[in-house]
């Protein structure tokens, strides 16, 4: 199950995010790292249409349209990308200092879309930089006539790029929300450039029959620090590692974050990579004290299935964090809510 395999390797990613920057003139609480991208659901098109912005450098960036085909309405899906360099000693607007846009367009209509993906830049990089320090969501209202006038941003700093959750309008109306967000992993990382949206209902369904009589055992690991519980039906794979048939998966580890870096680690817990897409709306972050729990739902475009991924991390009192980590196929999940809910709730770190 390729999402299995994503999840296990995301702490590596994380220790190797070490080049980070920013937008010109702004200081954000995380700093971007190459290949962090967002997706937003833009509504100020007659179409279902579809904005990505990926961060490469301070001065490299992407911004893609792409907008599904359209039986009823019988139109063809398009998709643009268009690439930029940017002076990133400039403050206070954007200038290009190089453009690369594929397709090119061969329309006046597919033109106007190139061009709002410049003015797309154009307004935005400016208002992230004239909101200031974000440390916290934060509301703003300014105007913005492409979307109707007098509008709210709401930003968030653990949303990469430009921090930007949402705009809209004065009346409550969405104008444009954030759908996904994550970082390409590699080169061959196509999770930006091939995102089409993400379906209401998986293509397919995993079954699993689960025994729900069998006996918990207690799992103890890295010298009784933290522990968990789980029965015989569940296949050790590695040291920190178990899973049951294909379907779902058991991490845990113990690491050291420095506290600066601890926003930083939290950000790369939530997002996508490999064509696996973090359903934002689904995201649900609850700290209690020292724990806090991360519960996400997340579509894989290459098998065509939802999994639910739920993530505690919890502060030990030498200052080191352990990380648990549940993850299921969605169907699975959902007919075995109760079993699968008493593993996590299982989880205890031991002082």
């Amino acid at each position: 199950m390729t999402f299995f395999k994503k999840t296990i390797i995301a702490f590596s990613l994380f220790l190797l995010a070490s080049l980070c920057f920013a937008i010109p003139g702004v200081t954000p609480l995380i700093s971007d790292s190459s290949g962090e991208f967002v997706y937003y659901r833009d509504h100020s098109f007659s179409r279902e249409s579809y904005i990505g912005l990926i961060f490469y450098d301070e001065a490299t960036y992407g911004v893609r349209y792409f907008a599904p085909a359209d039986s009823k309405k019988r139109l063809p899906a398009l998709s643009f990308l268009v690439l930029v360099t940017i002076d990133s000693e400039k403050i206070g607007a954007v200038e290009f200092t190089g453009e690369k846009v594929e397709p090119l367009p061969r329309s006046e209509e597919e033109t106007a879309i190139i061009n709002y993906l410049h003015d797309f830049l154009y307004e935005l990089f400016p208002r992230r930089e004239r909101a200031g320090n974000i440390f916290e969501t934060t509301e703003i209202t300014g105007d913005y006539e492409q979307f109707g006038g007098r509008v709210k941003f709401v930003y968030d700093p653990l949303v990469p790029v430009l921090n930007l959750r949402s705009i809209s309008t004065i009346d409550g109306k969405i104008a444009l929300e954030l759908v996904t967000e994550g970082k390409l992993r590699s080169a061959q990382d196509a999770s930006f450039n091939s995102f089409s949206g993400i379906p209401q209902k998986a293509k397919k369904t995993q079954n699993l029959k689960i025994n729900k009589k069998l006996s918990k055992q207690t799992q103890k690991i890295d010298c009784d620090t933290f522990e968990f519980s789980l029965d015989s039906q569940w296949e050790q794979k590695s040291p920190l590692v178990w899973m049951i048939s294909s379907v779902a998966m058991v991490t845990a580890s113990q690491v050291t974050v420095p506290e600066e870096m601890e926003n930083r680690l939290l950000r790369m817990l939530r997002l996508g990579s490999d064509c696996s897409y973090p359903v934002f709306a689904s995201l649900n972050v609850e700290k209690k004290g020292e724990r806090t729990v991360v519960s996400q739902r997340f579509f894989d475009s290459e098998t065509g299935e939802f999994q639910i991924d739920k993530k505690i991390l919890a502060k030990r009192a030498d200052g080191s964090t352990v990380i648990f980590s549940l993850t299921s196929e969605e169907s699975a999940y959902s007919k075995n809510k109760a079993y699968f809910d008493s593993i996590v709730n299982s989880f205890l770190v031991i002082e």
